[in-house]
């Protein structure tokens, strides 16, 4: 297992992401330059985020809360694989009056073992649509 590195927002390095994060009393969806993001630094500067996912189809980095701090897993990237072994998928979310999306894209990425049965390796949030 990789070790967990200290969670700063500064050091993340995604362009304009999206993100869902748990709080203590609701949850946030949005992106940076949306009112919801100023929400969530507030919410970082309160240390009342239980967990986070940033995302933007090209990488997903998510923090989760250990021992009273946030810290940071390994991020995510997209596997390199033929586009035939890639399922994009489509969850309906929540409505929310404070955030508009109605859809989490996400990507799945197909492996075979070793008797060729088909299994999902990597689960990457890609992106939010309204």
């Amino acid at each position: 297992m990789k070790k967990l590195q200290p969670f700063d927002l500064a050091d993340v390095g995604i362009n304009e992401p999206f993100f869902i994060a748990h709080l203590y009393g609701c949850v946030l969806i949005g992106r940076k330059g949306e009112p919801s993001y100023t929400e969530l630094l507030k919410a970082l500067d309160n240390d009342t985020v239980l967990e986070m996912h940033l995302f933007n189809g090209e990488i997903e980095v998510y923090a989760t809360r250990v021992n009273h701090s946030l810290v940071a897993y390994e991020p995510l990237e997209p596997l390199d694989v033929p586009d035939e072994q890639v399922m994009t998928r489509t969850y309906s979310i929540e409505q929310n009056k404070f955030n508009g999306y109605k859809k989490l894209i996400v990507k799945e990425y197909i492996d075979y073992d070793e008797d060729c049965m088909a299994y999902v390796k990597q689960t990457v949030l890609s992106s939010l649509e309204r």
